[in-house]
């Protein structure tokens, strides 16, 4: 993914000395507490915001300040290919490892479906499902579903190739479980390749693509409001997942008499 990276100019404290919290929506994440914030897919779609508060040497405590991103964007291909999936009505992810167990999430308009080969194990609504992501390994995912409750306790582990692959399945499962998921998403224009992934030679037979395969230009962030000012400062939105350089929120602040 992309960084976001807060570079306040300070009068009196140093950057290391100050104090930061970042936002993804309303919700805190605790996690977080550098000038920079490492992206992930769960933040597509979503305003991030980080709030810096200076501490002088003496330890005086400014005004705390805030800025916040627009909405966290997806490459033009990965956001086209999310479309098609829609406009399909389905999309298969097979190679879902559950074990020594091979699995195939299919995708439809109204209903979640686990297949072992050609028949359905498990199948809901995505009303009563729930997809999280590993915080340890980066290719695997939980999938909670009522109707595997007496084989597999209602909680499917699941593993998959790639970060690249499951960060795709899982945009695919919020542009299938949330309809208007894709509108709230921009989708930026670039196209040139990042961290060295070509398209072409990940795995296609179900369709999707990687997520990390584009970015759009460096975007300057403005400069945040003044000391006073009631207004908040705008961060230029991100191209793609996977973002070579690092987008950079600057303001300034003065520390507090």
């Amino acid at each position: 993914g992309g960084t976001l990276l807060a570079m306040p100019t300070l009068d009196g404290a140093d950057l290391a000395d100050c104090v930061f919290a970042w936002f993804r929506g309303a919700t805190l994440l605790p996690y977080a507490d550098a000038s920079a914030l490492p992206l992930s897919v769960e933040d597509v779609g979503q305003v991030m915001a980080v709030e810096v508060t200076p501490i002088s040497a003496d330890g005086s405590e400014g005004a705390a300040v805030r800025a916040e991103s627009t909405p966290i964007s997806l490459s033009a291909d990965v956001h086209r290919a999310l479309r098609s999936y829609i406009d399909r009505g389905e999309c298969p992810f097979a190679g879902c490892i559950d074990g020594e167990r091979e699995r195939t999430l299919l995708f439809t308009r109204d209903k979640l479906k686990v297949r072992d080969g050609k028949s359905t194990a498990f199948k809901d609504n995505y009303a009563s499902t729930q997809l999280a992501l590993s915080p340890a390994d980066a290719a695997a995912f939980e999938l909670a579903m009522p109707s595997a409750a007496k084989k597999a306790g209602g909680l499917l582990r699941l593993r998959v190739e790639s970060a690249a692959r499951r960060d795709m399945l899982y945009l695919t499962y919020r542009s299938f479980a949330d309809g208007n998921f894709l509108a709230r998403v921009p989708a930026a224009q670039g196209t040139a390749g990042a961290l060295g992934i070509d398209l072409a030679s990940l795995p296609r037979a179900d369709g999707p693509p990687s997520p990390t395969s584009s970015e759009a230009p460096s975007q300057t962030a403005s400069e945040a409001s003044a000391p006073g000012s009631s207004s908040r400062s705008k961060l230029g939105g991100l191209g793609g997942m996977a973002i070579a350089s690092k987008r950079t929120l600057s303001f300034s602040r003065n520390k507090k008499k």
